[in-house]
């Protein structure tokens, strides 16, 4: 497994940061290729990131900070989704 997960229909890459404290998403090309200058820390996503996330993480997301919001755009728990 890799140490990044990445969400193609987002163009988005997914991985912790080197203290395992939060994660960091990234903007990609076509190519799965790393754009510059967009790194971030991810905050809020929708169920189907959070979803994929806890799938290829195996985590509890709100640990890393990350808040999940639903369909209606209200901040839901995770198990929700």
């Amino acid at each position: 497994m890799e140490n990044y997960l990445i969400l193609k229909n987002y163009r988005m890459l997914i991985k912790k940061d080197e203290l395992n404290r939060v994660f960091l998403s990234y903007a990609i090309n076509s190519g799965n290729e790393i754009i510059e200058h967009t790194e971030g820390i991810l905050k809020v996503v929708n169920c189907e990131i959070a979803d994929a996330m806890y799938k290829y993480f195996d985590t509890d997301l709100i640990s890393y900070g990350v808040e999940v919001f639903d369909e209606n755009t209200e901040f839901v728990n995770q198990s929700e989704c």
